[in-house]
């Protein structure tokens, strides 16, 4: 099995482009509206706890990449590649260290972070994360003296900076450790004080973990050989729980009143700030009203479609466009 990462978005519709469906709004009857929201379902402001997990158990070379954080005192070397055979079962991450004799009255380290290529978590587009189970199978399989162990954990990178939540062992044969519930506080950089950002406001999140030794204070250098398999973290949001109030957790969008006679009124927030265009379309595809089209802060925002200047009776669909994302809602206008 190659690498999983499994994102289990909510389920709203994203459009590209305005519908395209053969019929002319006036000859829309109540059955082709029906059918036409069938066609196109309105997509919800709303969404449930949702959790993204990010996992492998096979460390192919090309989804892998290894950074060295700190390389101190007498030197050291760290690699990290597959094993095809020997995990918990198959394939898995060979990590092997091997660090020379410190200085005199000094030591030394090396800490390297391992980061699975695409598994990425973005707290300000996907949601704040209320925390992060991470789970890691290990096994030392060359210790370089009786006793010796590595440091490991769940790991992540943000803004450049690698944070890391550390445990230790020489078990000589796999065991899994299991670290539930993580929160923003359980993951500290190298200074010891600063965490990452989990709020909606935090930045793209790389994921993987983090491998270190050292050696003692002017003792005599040593190599240590361990395997990584089944490394696993599933990343929890609380949906609109972990929204500042006003500010949406996703792109939204509702037209009101429908069926209209009248102005139209047209309610749309957004997640960011961001450009963001407001546009009407006959269910041919054709452009009726463009309504908006500017620079916005995140939040709500109102327009309105005096639709009785420019349209008849009929079906539209009202649709907003900001970034990657649409989304769109249809009315019916009458005379």
């Amino acid at each position: 099995m190659g690498p999983r990462v499994a994102l289990q978005r909510c389920a709203m519709p994203i459009e590209r482009s305005p519908p395209e469906v053969p019929m002319k709004p006036r000859a829309a009857s109540l059955l082709m509206v029906l059918v036409a929201a069938l066609q196109f379902p309105i997509a919800s402001t709303a969404f449930a706890d949702l959790t993204f997990p990010f996992s492998d158990n096979t460390f192919n070379n090309g989804d892998w990449s290894l950074t060295i954080l700190v390389n101190r005192g007498g030197g050291a070397v760290m690699t990290g590649s597959q094993n095809g055979s020997g995990g918990n079962p198959g394939a898995y991450r060979n990590v092997t260290d091997q660090l020379n004799a410190p200085p005199s009255g000094d030591y030394t380290a090396i800490v390297g972070l391992h980061l699975m290529n695409g598994a990425v978590y973005t707290p300000s587009a996907q949601g704040a994360i209320t925390s992060i189970d991470c789970s890691l199978d290990f096994e030392m399989y060359a210790p370089g003296f009786s006793g010796a162990q590595m440091g490991f954990g769940p790991a992540l990178r943000q803004g450049g900076v690698a944070y890391s939540a550390y445990a230790a062992s020489g078990n000589a044969s796999w065991l899994t450790f299991a670290m539930p519930g993580l929160v923003q506080s359980s993951f500290v950089a190298a200074d010891g004080v600063s965490n990452p950002d989990f709020s909606l406001a935090g930045g793209p999140i790389e994921l993987g973990f983090e491998t270190s030794n050292s050696t003692c204070v002017s003792c005599s250098g040593y190599s240590n050989g361990a395997g990584f398999d089944n490394w696993s973290m599933v990343v929890h949001t609380p949906g609109l729980a972990g929204v500042p109030p006003g500010i949406p957790a996703a792109l939204s969008l509702r037209a009101e009143p429908s069926p209209a006679t009248g102005p139209l009124t047209v309610e749309f927030g957004l997640p960011r700030p961001e450009r963001a265009s407001v546009a009407v379309y006959d269910l041919q595809g054709r452009l009726v009203a463009r309504l908006a089209d500017d620079s916005y802060a995140a939040g709500p925002h109102t327009t309105t479609w005096d639709r009785r200047a420019t349209s008849g009776s009929g079906a539209y669909f009202v649709v907003l466009r900001a970034g990657d994302a649409t989304r769109r809602q249809l009315v019916v206008a009458l005379r």
